[in-house]
């Protein structure tokens, strides 16, 4: 059961990661893409 639970915290922390990670691209992208429109 423990191991169960180190595995599941490893994954959602992979998961919190590449969330991360996307957001931080997509707001990247979203502030070098507005100004270049308006």
């Amino acid at each position: 059961m423990i191991l169960l639970l180190n595995e599941l915290n490893r994954y959602s922390g992979l998961l919190n990661e590449l969330y991360i990670a996307a957001v931080a691209e997509l707001v990247e992208f979203t502030n070098g893409r507005v100004p270049k429109t308006l």
